[in-house]
């Protein structure tokens, strides 16, 4: 009996605590099972407004303690232009996380909305179908948008007049404008994914001193990058790749944009439409094009620019770019720097030196890429550095395929093959006898012949080098005959089939002529 009644005290004191600590959105989150809890549209306007209320589960609003608002969803489909989550004209630190905002389109609704604020952030939020995922206006700054998932929005996140703004791995799909910012400076997009988006991924137009690197763009139909009136905004490896879908845009475009460089971006498979090519830039200067890689057949229109630099790019094309007053500009570093890779290029790599003069390769062509007459690249490159270098592969054939020692055997080496240096780049060298010593030196001229001056069982050697140095090396058995139509020796003379015919004849002479001799005598 006694123990019942213990048993049933204990019980008594346990049922508060675990009413105490039921979980609540942020705990089963952090337990990783997200589960989220309806929530009316949450409006907060100043510092003083952020309170349980309002949909803030704890939090003081310090740097070490922020308000935090989370574990809510928000269907703001009925309510015409309310906004899922409004905070305007606060400075005091916030996070707010783990939401789901929704709506339907027709309705002009915005998920989450920041109006002159400062030190927030929205980590981990799903927007969708929305007029707007996330805007954040007129003086906000100290923001930041991470890991979160932006679906069927006409624009994603849009960032107006702020300042100090870091937009970063997010996902942006099925929108008409990915991620656009206006009117700001040291703003960050970085790590980003865009898929599907109608005009543009990413825009930038009047930004200042921003970053825009390491984003992945993929089966859109609208611009990549589009930069407006900016200056001092870098593009840096993002990776732009339309996968069959038609581009009614260029892949990276900038107008009216100075001092700002696109570094190490890589362009490939946009389905251009004619008007459009995979990088477009107008009445721009002083932009630097560097190390980046266009797999596009129009890779370039550039008009009206000046003082650009572009060099150690690769520009895998069958076109010239279309150049229209272009003036002042650069096409290569110098050497032994060097200019761009242009697969078209139908150069050679014979000599090397800043004139181009001295005898022996360099990966550098000896003959510059005229561009139009104010544009030239003075040192192509031969090798598309921009793509991990791969083995050469080493081939050749032998004609005749076989013959003596009075033979000039011909190899050719032309089906040899390289996937990022170009044809006549490829350099080629020959062991004739295959005794491990080379008897040619390095040369891009891929046929050579050879007479074998001993009969015997060959197998000749071709060793083939890229322009980043890796080799590859191929083997043909050859059988090398004695001479047949003639020797040195009297026995090789005597045994020879006319030597043999003219004894033969001779033997038949003397025979008849002694038959006829015999035949004179018995007469007589």
């Amino acid at each position: 009996m006694k123990w019942r009644v213990a048993a049933i005290l204990v019980s008594v004191l346990l049922v508060p605590s675990f009413l105490l600590f039921q979980p609540t959105a942020q705990t089963a989150q952090r337990a990783g099972v997200l589960v989220y809890s309806i929530h009316d549209p949450i409006d907060i306007d100043g510092n003083a407004q952020f309170t349980n209320a309002s949909g803030v589960v704890w939090g003081s609003g310090t740097p070490s303690d922020p308000y935090i608002i989370e574990g809510w969803e928000i269907d703001v489909s009925g309510d015409y232009a309310v906004d899922g989550i409004r905070i305007w004209h606060t400075d005091a630190h916030f996070i707010v996380r783990d939401v789901y905002v929704r709506s339907i389109l027709t309705a002009a609704n915005v998920g989450i909305s920041f109006h002159s604020v400062e030190s927030g952030s929205i980590v981990n939020a799903t927007l969708e179908n929305l007029v707007g995922g996330v805007i954040c206006f007129s003086l906000g700054e100290n923001l930041t948008v991470e890991k979160c998932v932006f679906r069927n929005c006409t624009t994603g996140c849009a960032v107006y007049e702020a300042h100090n703004i870091t937009v970063t791995s997010n996902t942006f799909s099925g929108s008409y404008v990915g991620l656009q910012f206006a009117n700001g400076n040291n703003v960050t997009a970085s790590d980003n994914s865009l898929t599907m988006n109608s005009a543009f991924n990413i825009e930038l137009t009047h930004m200042n001193d921003s970053v825009v690197f390491d984003n992945r763009i993929a089966k859109s139909s609208g611009e990549g990058v589009h930069l407006a009136a900016c200056r001092n905004v870098t593009l840096q490896d993002n990776v732009l790749e339309s996968s069959g879908q038609v581009a009614y845009g260029f892949g990276i475009y900038v107008g009216e944009s100075t001092s700002s460089k696109i570094y190490y971006n890589k362009i490939t498979s946009q389905n251009l439409t004619a008007d459009h090519k995979a990088l477009g830039i107008d009445f721009s200067s002083h932009i630097q094009i560097v190390g980046n890689r266009i797999a596009q057949v129009d890779v370039m229109r550039m008009a009206h620019c000046n003082n650009m630099s572009l060099y150690l790019n690769s520009f895998v094309t069958t076109q010239l770019p279309i150049l229209v007053n272009v003036t002042g500009s650069f096409w290569d570093n110098g050497y032994p720097s060097g200019g761009n890779f242009w697969s078209n290029y139908q150069g050679y790599d014979w000599m090397s030196g800043l004139a181009q003069n001295v005898s022996g390769p360099d990966g550098i062509g000896d003959t510059p890429r005229q561009l139009d007459l104010n544009n030239v690249d003075h040192y192509p490159m031969m090798t598309d550095s921009l793509v991990p270098n791969t083995s050469p592969v080493a081939s050749f054939t032998i004609w005749p395929m076989w013959g003596d020692t009075t033979v000039s055997f011909s190899m050719n080496a032309s089906s040899s093959s390289d996937n990022q240096t170009l044809f006549n780049g490829v350099q080629v060298r020959w062991d004739f006898d295959g005794n491990g010593t080379w008897d040619t030196s390095w040369s891009t001229n891929k046929t050579t012949g050879h007479r074998f001056a001993e009969a015997g069982n060959y197998t000749v050697k071709l060793q083939v080098r890229d322009g980043g140095g890796l080799t590859a090396i191929a083997g043909v058995n050859l059988t090398v005959n004695e001479t047949e139509d003639g020797g040195d020796d009297l026995s090789d003379f005597l045994s020879g089939p006319i030597v043999i015919g003219v004894i033969v004849a001779a033997i038949v002479a003397v025979v008849a002529a002694s038959v006829l001799l015999l035949r004179r005598k018995r007469k007589t």
